[in-house]
């Protein structure tokens, strides 16, 4: 999806398309302030929508590690599990426990398992972008071990191309009429009315699509409970 194109189907419902005065009323800049404003709001709310896969080497020792990638450090929602360089294949998932548990894995390198396969993990309440695995890679294992990770990232609101979920457009837009229809309010009773209307749709569609998600993950849970058929 294209900020520009966004942008200017918002400029259309505005009516400040006028051939030669485009974006007079609303400039350009204004209306991607709103949709920035709507694409990181959107963001937090869904987080589940804005997550990126990484790659990560696993440090040897018995220690909380930083997940460096591109762009900074990773806000850690989950590991998938011990993976290839390419993050291609998942070479055996990984058990998630909490930090009090984590923390019980201390020790010297005596608690490191050379060659030994990865079986635990934990993310640092604290710290999201902190982990650490168990057993722990020791220092004289030669062969690197890597995590396939799961995180957060906060979109670029400001960015041509957007990483938005079709169905999460229309929200963006109505944010937007709201917020650039609510600068002209002042004084202006009808304006008002129209950009309650417009705030009051994007409520509405936030409403629908909180209830999709949270119907969508009950009935992934009740097929997951579902015991397999035995075989006849």
């Amino acid at each position: 999806m294209l900020a520009s194109h966004i942008i200017r189907e918002v400029s259309v419902d505005l009516n400040d398309q006028e051939p030669g005065y485009e974006c007079t009323r609303w400039p350009v800049s204004q209306l991607q302030s709103y949709l920035s404003e709507a694409v990181i709001t959107l963001s937090h709310q869904f987080r589940d929508e804005f997550l990126a896969r990484h790659v990560v080497r696993v440090e040897p020792g018995n220690r909380w590690q930083e997940a460096i990638v591109s762009g900074g450090d990773a806000e850690i929602v989950r590991i998938l599990g011990e993976t290839t360089a390419d993050g291609r294949q998942i070479l055996r998932s990984l058990s998630r426990v909490m930090d009090d548990e984590a923390n019980t894995w201390g020790g010297g390198p005596s608690r490191c398992h050379a060659g030994g396969p990865l079986t635990s993990y934990s993310v640092s309440t604290t710290d999201s972008s902190m982990f650490r695995v168990y057993p722990p890679v020791s220092p004289a294992d030669t062969k690197p071990h890597y995590v396939l990770l799961e995180s957060y990232v906060e979109p670029d609101g400001h960015s041509e191309v957007l990483e938005v979920p079709n169905r999460l457009v229309a929200m963006v837009k109505q944010w937007m009429l709201y917020r650039a229809l609510s600068m002209d309010s002042e004084n202006n009773s009808t304006i008002t009315q129209l950009a309650l209307s417009h705030q009051q749709t994007y409520f509405k569609l936030l409403e629908h699509e909180i209830a999709r998600q949270t119907m969508e993950k009950r009935e992934d849970g009740r097929l997951r409970a579902v015991p397999d058929s035995p075989a006849k």
